[in-house]
């Protein structure tokens, strides 16, 4: 196994916002904090060692969280450290998807954790926690509730009508959608290691953030992540003064706007705010909260209170509150002593808006840290490309152009007659001159002679370079086919492929080695040749 780096303009995957953030455009600077480089790190550890958080109650929180499962020594010297000011964190985070998710939740933590290791190095007296926060609260289930594996859907159903947070959700369903998809890896015998993980995690814990929790532990607590649920009561209670201003003012709406109306001067925006940028979970489901005639309500009328009585019901109904996209951000970093979010290039653009936010209720903006984006490649894909005279990084090359190359490149060498035509071009020109020179009623006759000519050698060149596609059929449906594996349908091998694809594929502990050793150097897009 090895990685190999790619440029990111060269990948096609980032906007134009994001290639600028990437390469530190200094047009960028207002809306972040600092620079995910070494200065950046070492300025923002300055800036929150002057800024603290609650440590018992988290890590008291934590604890609870965990209950009875096994830390193991690596989370449970985390945890310990999260006592001392010594010690930050670095956060990615994820909606909980069944089976863990597409690869891009994979990557996510995998990146989080090296970033730890590469800042240990760097400064050894201070301790880095990855943390996994686990996005429980968001009510999407028709995101989450679905794997596509060999052709084959694997649909969690029994929850559809359900329209509250998923982490709450009980896993009834799961243990038998794990049987059915561990019919497709019945041959082989390592995977079963595994199917008994899901199964006990979805048969064992009460529901679905306790089972996605375990099984995450699971795959990384060797590796020392801490694995965040945000949908405590405890921890929302070091929120509750930013959730009483906005209930009360609104105030969030406003910093977006004034920093949203900035950036997209030059940029496509994400985030469009609203008046109060909170849901509240009750038996209609989760709901935007909305303030009618001086009466906090749901966006379906159902009450929670007087807003000039706020004082007397809030505290008792916050463990039912939650933040949308715009003030779950500004939640995470008041409860954690965080240095950087690790997202993708889609959460930095919206990250991107939210300094405001962040500058109107003084609360440290963290790093914006974009995640890895690896794409695992098999030794014999590598091989047929070398035969073809293509690279790796040709697969991300548009299906036409991909053909084009493998055409050009090809051992027998394209024939091609457009050389041939330019040099015609040239001489039209000249003949056409000539005679205009003499007699300008020569000119249009000829140039029609010559534009016939054309038409018909570009038909025959047409008809050449079809006949040698045809001939060059084969390989190209293999490259074509090699090309799918990284982007196919619009959608890139991290989102649409799983991560149950590759357990059997995945050595964590190497990877992060490797990932660590070479973060700064291998870049944002990286292939790994297996």
């Amino acid at each position: 196994m090895h990685f190999q780096a790619l440029g990111a303009e060269q990948s096609g995957l980032y906007s134009k916002l994001i290639l600028d953030y990437l390469t530190e455009k200094q047009e960028l600077s207002p809306f972040i904090s600092f620079w995910p480089n070494e200065a950046g790190f070492a300025e923002q550890i300055e800036v929150r060692k002057k800024s603290a958080v609650d440590r018992k109650n988290l890590v008291a929180c934590l604890r609870n969280q965990y209950g009875n499962l096994d830390l193991g020594d690596a989370v449970s010297a985390n945890l310990d450290s999260l006592l001392r000011d010594t010690t930050f964190t670095l956060t990615t985070g994820q909606q909980i998807h069944i089976f863990l998710g597409p690869m891009y939740v994979y990557w996510k933590i995998v990146s989080t954790i090296s970033l730890a290791h590469r800042l240990k190095k760097q400064y050894p007296d201070l301790n880095f926690v990855p943390v996994f926060w686990m996005a429980t609260e968001d009510h999407d289930f028709a995101e989450v509730n679905h794997v596509e594996l060999f052709n084959r859907s694997f649909v969690w159903e029994d929850q559809q009508s359900h329209a509250g947070p998923v982490g709450r959700l009980s896993t009834e369903g799961l243990p038998e959608l794990t049987d059915d998809l561990a019919s497709l890896f019945s041959r082989q015998e390592e995977w079963k290691i595994f199917e008994n993980q899901f199964r006990a995690a979805y048969a064992e814990e009460s529901n679905f953030a306790k089972a996605t929790r375990r099984l995450v532990h699971e795959f990384f607590k060797d590796h020392g992540l801490v694995i965040l649920d945000p949908d405590d009561a405890q921890l929302k209670k070091d929120f509750l003064p930013i959730i009483k201003e906005e209930l009360l003012q609104e105030s969030s709406k406003d910093a977006v706007q004034v920093t949203s109306e900035k950036l997209g001067e030059s940029y496509g925006l994400q985030v469009h705010p609203r008046e109060i940028n909170l849901f509240y979970s009750g038996d209609k489901g989760r709901e935007r909260i909305v303030i009618e005639e001086g009466m906090l309500q749901t966006i379906s009328g159902v009450p929670l209170g007087e807003a000039s009585a706020i004082d007397t019901w809030l505290e008792a109904k916050v463990g039912d509150i939650s933040a949308n996209v715009v003030l779950r951000p500004v939640y995470q970093e008041v409860i954690l002593p965080n240095l950087a979010y690790i997202g993708g290039p889609g959460e930095l653009m919206y990250w991107l808006q939210l300094k405001g936010v962040f500058d109107h209720f003084s609360v440290p903006f963290p790093i914006l840290e974009n995640r890895k984006s690896v794409f695992i490649i098999g030794n014999k894909v590598q091989s047929v490309l070398e035969k073809m005279n293509l690279r790796l990084d040709d697969l991300f090359l548009d299906e036409d152009e991909l053909r084009v190359k493998a055409l050009e490149v090809s051992s027998d060498g394209l024939v091609s007659l457009k050389d041939d035509l330019d040099e015609l071009l040239e001489l039209k020109d000249r003949i056409i001159g000539k005679a205009a020179s003499i007699q300008a009623s020569q000119a249009k006759p000829l140039a029609e002679i010559f534009n016939q000519s054309e038409k018909i050698i570009k038909k025959i060149d047409k008809e050449i370079f079809t006949l040698q596609e045809a001939g060059l059929e084969k390989s190209l449906e293999k490259v074509l086919k090699m090309k799918s594996l990284i982007k196919e349908k619009g959608f890139t091998q991290e989102r649409n492929q799983y991560i149950v694809q590759y357990l059997l594929q995945l050595n964590s502990s190497q990877i992060i080695e490797k990932l660590s050793a070479g973060y700064q150097d291998l870049g944002p897009v990286i292939l790994l040749i297996d």
